[in-house]
């Protein structure tokens, strides 16, 4: 019994402290590799980044959401209405506008902007309707930031009556880095 035990064990190559994967066997080799691998990824922390802010204040002609509910990662600002992204990557930015229908031609009109320049359209004109009531605009759109640029929502031409509510907001969440 002790001698076929010594020729198994005898069978598998003993290593040195010197060798390299190509003289080791292949096995050996993918298991160290997929060691490594493991222990990188437990060292990557995808970063949080995610905001939601309600509510509804005018600011020139852009459009501040004073009541911060979640800013993970402090790129939203409350007295700017911006944010202003910490990470590079790809975001989901959606902005919601309830706007009150008390008369019976209303308009809004807004733009989510990124950097200034208008990249989505918030927009709802009542006219011709036969219902008085109140109801949502809301825009979504993923869109690549790098790292300080800002979105915001603005450059209003019409936006009287919106609610300041939770009904109104401008949220985003970082989906995935760069």
């Amino acid at each position: 019994m002790f001698f076929a035990l010594l020729l198994t064990f005898a069978s598998y190559p003993v290593f040195s402290a010197g060798q390299t994967c190509g003289t080791k066997p292949d096995l050996y080799c993918k298991l160290n590799n997929l060691e490594q691998r493991i222990s990188r990824l437990e060292t990557i922390k995808e970063p949080h980044v995610e905001y939601l802010a309600t509510g509804f204040e005018i600011l020139g002609t852009d459009v501040t959401f004073p009541n911060v509910v979640m800013n993970n990662g402090n790129g939203y600002n409350r007295t700017t209405g911006q944010f202003k992204a910490p990470v590079a990557g790809m975001y989901y930015i959606a902005a919601t506008l309830s706007p009150a229908q008390e008369k019976d031609y209303q308009k809004v009109q807004c733009y989510v902007q990124k950097n200034g320049v208008s990249i989505l359209d918030l927009f709802s004109d009542k006219f011709g309707a036969h219902e008085v009531g109140s109801y949502q605009i809301t825009a979504t759109m993923p869109v690549y930031l790098a790292i300080d640029d800002v979105v915001s929502v603005g450059a209003c031409t019409s936006y009287e009556g919106i609610h300041n509510d939770h009904g109104t907001s401008f949220n985003g969440i970082l989906l995935y880095t760069a």
